[in-house]
């Protein structure tokens, strides 16, 4: 389980994605937002950490960034997973 998103960044539409305030996860968090707001994209991006396929986030660069993709997560052990 991921406990908080720290960062998204020149992963599709997110070029530079961090939280503003206390953004905790729980077990059960529900995301929405307008159509084309990067849900699905997102849920995309945690497929590819469970699977621990950074081949899937670099197909899902940003177009227009010069610096690879970069994702952060925050685990409840305390213990950070990053790509």
């Amino acid at each position: 389980m991921i406990r908080k998103i720290l960062k998204l960044q020149n992963v599709g539409l997110f070029q530079d994605a961090t939280q503003n305030g206390d953004v905790t996860l729980s077990q059960a968090t529900a995301i929405y937002a307008e159509n084309g707001r990067g849900k699905t994209f997102l849920a995309s991006v945690f497929r590819a950490c469970q699977l621990g396929d950074a081949g899937r986030l670099n197909a899902r660069k940003t177009i227009d960034a010069t610096n690879g993709p970069e994702v952060k997560f925050l685990l409840p052990t305390g213990s950070h997973v990053e790509f």
